[in-house]
């Protein structure tokens, strides 16, 4: 399934909820969660078409991440001292 066809998909079943379907119901019927749905319903009010596309899930911040000073000693560490 391409991305157009997916969102396609998305909007039919936003469009049976908004409709007054029972979101359990329609969920069962597209193969999806009723929080699944519910998000896209909340997307598709705030965004249109553009809110049902997939997303990335790649973090937005990484607290535990290292510094980039620290990284670069690490790494100079690694090329002075190779194992």
């Amino acid at each position: 399934m391409d991305v157009q066809q997916l969102a396609e998909y998305r909007y039919r079943a936003v469009r049976e909820v908004l409709g007054g379907a029972p979101i359990g119901e329609v969920a069962a019927q597209y193969g999806t969660s009723r929080q699944t749905l519910r998000s896209w319903r909340r997307r598709f009010e705030q965004e249109g078409m553009p809110g049902l596309l997939d997303r990335s899930r790649r973090p937005r911040n990484s607290p535990t991440r290292l510094s980039a000073e620290i990284e670069a000693e690490i790494c100079e560490l690694r090329r002075r001292h190779p194992w």
